[in-house]
């Protein structure tokens, strides 16, 4: 029934959003800024998240350890980012840490913990982003500063508490088994619980080793670098007096609207994001939906290719991953 409802509502959502999009905008003078684009906008857009990708994957090796092989955690990653764009329900960071668990060295519960502690990182990267851009922007309405500091601090809050569990890792299991002890229907199978939170933890090892995480962190900042980047420059292609305020008041609207429900692919809701973004620039809506629909099809096609490299390279079907993940899915349940 919830499955159910959070599809519904994903559709729902993306739909209010296209038609808003297309309400605003003179579809005819789209056209024209596709027309009169600059089209090499295309390949820096493509750059930009083909580096992010590559620089993403190394960043997860060192977050799961010296022994987990680069090849196989990339090709992992992709193929979730595809699922993630086919296939309703977000299963993609599901689907990735079964592929990584296959790994002799990394268990699927420490990786999909480490999927969990690296959107952390992310959204603490775009909040380190955010304040840097809001200043800058023109004229900042209250509603986007009051949510952007809202979500930010979500993040540092999470992140704090990852820490804190991993610093105090025997406290935590602790505090774990004892609430496991509390709850009827857990107590049953209290150690296979114990069990998955002790895998958690592992995920989030590399918070207690501070060279490594310092290593991550600069990873992270400079994997969204590469997304500012693509930014940039895509938004140049249509509207030539972009500055690198708007691309990263945007790259933060973008980052923040995509964690809404919506179908596979985030469609509308990156579109209007994007659009929300660019709005408080003197860039028209125009100009703002033909480089939010440009960036988009060429961030697809991107994860497409190296989505289905992975497949290939891997031997590997979306049927039988999909079936997988459903199967683990409903064991751990």
């Amino acid at each position: 029934m919830f499955r159910r409802a959070e599809f519904w509502l994903g559709v729902l959502i993306s739909l209010m959003c296209l038609t808003a999009v297309l309400w605003v905008v003179d579809l005819e003078q789209v056209l024209e800024s596709l027309r009169t684009a600059d089209w090499r906008a295309a390949l820096v857009i493509a750059a930009g998240q083909t580096a992010f990708l590559l620089l993403r994957g190394w960043r997860w090796k060192l977050m799961l350890g010296g022994g987990a092989r680069y090849g196989p955690l990339f090709h992992a990653q992709n193929i979730g980012y595809l699922i993630t764009n086919l296939v309703p329900f977000r299963l993609g960071d599901v689907a990735r840490s079964y592929l990584a668990g296959q790994e002799p060295e990394v268990s699927g519960v420490q990786a999909l913990s480490s999927v969990v502690l690296e959107r952390v990182l992310d959204m603490l990267i775009i909040a380190l982003f955010f304040g840097v851009a809001a200043p800058l922007a023109p004229a900042l309405p209250e509603v986007m500063g009051v949510t952007g500091a809202l979500i930010s601090a979500a993040a540092v809050a999470g992140f704090l508490l990852m820490l804190l569990a991993a610093a105090k890792r025997q406290r935590a299991l602790q505090l774990a088994r004892s609430s496991l002890g509390r709850v009827g229907f857990l107590r049953a199978n209290a150690d296979a619980w114990l069990s998955r939170i002790s895998s958690v933890l592992d995920g989030f090892k590399v918070l207690t080793q501070w060279g490594l995480l310092l290593r991550v962190v600069m990873l992270s900042l400079a994997l969204w670098l590469c997304i500012l980047a693509g930014y940039y420059g895509g938004l140049r292609g249509f509207w030539p007096e972009a500055t690198w305020a708007a691309a990263l008041f945007t790259l933060c609207a973008a980052a923040f609207g995509v964690a809404a429900p919506s179908t596979p692919g985030f469609v509308g809701v990156f579109h209007g994001a994007v659009m929300i973004g660019l709005s408080v620039f003197p860039a028209t809506e125009e100009q703002a939906l033909s480089f939010a629909a440009v960036y988009h099809a060429v961030m697809f096609l991107v994860i497409l290719v190296l989505g289905l490299l992975g497949l290939w390279q891997t031997g590997r079907s979306l049927g039988s991953i999909l079936a997988a993940v459903r199967g683990e899915t409903s064991a751990a349940g």
